[in-house]
């Protein structure tokens, strides 16, 4: 099992302590592996209703996921997992 760093902790609990404040239930979990593979099994453990996937920052070239390939990752999870996929939007201008 990887050991996260302080800065890592961090993201992560900033992350689930703002999705609570907003009433949503929220659990951060860090896993290793192929990612689909590891969302899908964490939304089955859990009988997860739903799972939101951010968009990926930085320069299009760079990202592993166009909004196209996310699109599909999403609707993969879901038939595969029953979790909702859901995108949360950029709120960058």
């Amino acid at each position: 099992m990887k050991l996260l760093s302080r800065t890592e902790e961090f993201i992560l609990l900033a992350a689930q302590v703002q999705a609570q404040g907003q009433g949503v239930e929220a659990e951060g979990v860090i896993r290793e592996g192929n990612v689909r593979d590891e969302i899908i099994q964490l939304c089955q453990e859990i009988q997860a209703e739903y799972v939101v996937l951010g968009n990926p920052k930085g320069e299009p070239e760079d990202n592993a996921f166009t909004r196209e390939r996310l699109n599909r990752f999403a609707q993969s999870i879901e038939l595969s997992s029953g979790a909702k996929a859901i995108l949360a939007a950029d709120t960058e201008p």
